[in-house]
């Protein structure tokens, strides 16, 4: 279920304070990458951007059930096991899901 749109808005809006930007959702993705991360926001290469969002996506969606947390790499980076498939979603219902898991992750 789809918190709804006026949420996500809200949820926007206090980001985009907080971070002083405008942010759409690879931008929100991101900033959840590099708290979970736990390191700060360093200088990181394109690979790391990416990797990154699958942090993000996977901390997400871990609490629908679609990711495990493993542990940390020895690098230090969070490591996830994909445990299902969000191939059954639409593409708007997989974006939804993770719009309200990030409404969730920031309530909280």
């Amino acid at each position: 279920m789809y918190l709804g749109e006026h949420d996500w808005i809200d949820t926007v809006k206090i980001l985009e304070n907080r971070f002083e930007e405008d942010l759409n959702l690879e931008d929100i993705l991101f900033h959840v990458g590099v708290q979970e991360l736990r390191k700060g926001y360093l200088d990181f290469s394109s690979s790391e951007k990416l990797k990154l969002l699958q942090v993000a996506t996977a901390t997400l969606l871990s609490d629908y059930d679609h990711y495990e947390y493993i542990g940390f790499d020895d690098d230090d980076w969070p490591v996830f096991r994909k445990k299902e498939s969000l191939s059954y979603l639409s593409k708007a219902d997989q974006i939804n899901q993770l719009k309200n898991a990030i409404i969730i992750y920031f309530e909280n």
